[in-house]
C-alpha cells in the first residue's frame, strides 16, 4: 500500500535536489507561448473574400501551433519521467534524458491518446442524457432527460476520476518498461486497484498547495494592477502585466514536475508489491 503522505514528502524533496526536472515542462511552455505569439488578431479585411482568406489563415495558424505544442508536451513529458527515474536511482542528466525521449516519442502519444480516449468514454453516462434531453419535445421525457443529466453527471464524474488514476501509471510502463500500447494500459489498470483512495490522496496533497500558490499569484496580480480599474497603466506597466499572466502557468508546471515524481514513486512501490507485473527480462 502506499503511504501518501511519505511518498508526497519524499516527492518533495527529491523534485528539491533536482529541480531539472521542471525544466521539460517549463520549455514545453516557452515554446507554446512563442506559438501563441506569432498568431496575431485578424485585421478588419475589406471585403469577403479577404475576410475568408485572413480566417483561413488564422485557423490553419491555430491548428499548427497547437499540433506542434501537443507533441512537445509529448516530448517534454517523456524527458521529465526519465529525470524523475533517474533522479530516485541515480543521478539524472538532462541530455541523457533527451536523447532517451525519442525512442518513446510514438508509443507515448498513442497511448496518450488511448488513455484520453478512455476518459472521454467514461462521459457517456452524461452525454446519453444530454442528447435524449436535446432531441425530445416532449416537456415529460425533457424531466426525466433532466434528472438522468443530473445522475449522469455524478456518475461521469466518478467514472472520469476511477479512469484517471487506474491509467495514471500507462505512460510510466510505456517510458520506463518500454511495453506495448495495450499492455502498458492493462498494467496500469491492474496494479492501480487496491489503491485508487491512496493515490486520490495523493494528488490531493499536492493540488491543495498548487491551488493556493494559484490563488496567491492571482491575488498579487490584483494587488500590483491596483484597485482603480479606470485608469490604464502606462505602457511600460502593461507590458510587466502581459508577462505576469504567465506566471499562474510556470506554477503549474512546478506542480507537474511534482506529480511526475510523486506518482513514479508510487508506481515504483507498487511495482515492488506486484511482481507479477513487471516486465520479464527475455
Amino acid at each position: 500500500m502506499i503511504d501518501s503522505i511519505r511518498t508526497a514528502k519524499e516527492s518533495f524533496k527529491i523534485l528539491c535536489r533536482n529541480p531539472v526536472i521542471a525544466l521539460p515542462y517549463l520549455l514545453s511552455t516557452f515554446i507554446g507561448t512563442l506559438g501563441a505569439l506569432l498568431i496575431t488578431d485578424i485585421p478588419d479585411a475589406a471585403d469577403l473574400s479577404q475576410m475568408l482568406s485572413q480566417y483561413s489563415f488564422y485557423i490553419v495558424s491555430a491548428l499548427a501551433v497547437m499540433i506542434i505544442s501537443g507533441l512537445v508536451s509529448v516530448f517534454s513529458s517523456i524527458i521529465a519521467i526519465k529525470l524523475a527515474y533517474d533522479s530516485v536511482k541515480s543521478k539524472s542528466s538532462f541530455s541523457a534524458a533527451v536523447s532517451f525521449a525519442p525512442s518513446r516519442f510514438l508509443p507515448y502519444l498513442f497511448t496518450s491518446i488511448a488513455v484520453g480516449i478512455l476518459v472521454l468514454a467514461a462521459l457517456l453516462p452524461l452525454a446519453i442524457p444530454l442528447l435524449i434531453f436535446a432531441v425530445s419535445g416532449s416537456s415529460a421525457i425533457q424531466t426525466i432527460a433532466t434528472i438522468l443529466v443530473a445522475a449522469g453527471f455524478f456518475v461521469s464524474l466518478i467514472l472520469v476520476i476511477l479512469m484517471v488514476v487506474r491509467l495514471a501509471f500507462a505512460q510510466y510502463y510505456i517510458v520506463l518498461e518500454k511495453r506495448g500500447i495495450a499492455d502498458s494500459i492493462k498494467a496500469s489498470w491492474r496494479i492501480a486497484r487496491s489503491n485508487v483512495l491512496n493515490l486520490l490522496l495523493l494528488l490531493f496533497i499536492i493540488f491543495v498547495p498548487m491551488v493556493m500558490a494559484l490563488l496567491l499569484v492571482d491575488a498579487g496580480a490584483e494587488l500590483a494592477a491596483g484597485t482603480n480599474y479606470d485608469i490604464p497603466p502606462p505602457p511600460s506597466e502593461g507590458a510587466a502585466f502581459d508577462l505576469a499572466e504567465y506566471v499562474p502557468t510556470v506554477v503549474t508546471d512546478i506542480f507537474s514536475a511534482w506529480i511526475t515524481v510523486a506518482l513514479l514513486m508510487a508506481f515504483l512501490e507498487l511495482r515492488k508489491e506486484k511482481p507479477e507485473l513487471q516486465k520479464r527480462k527475455k
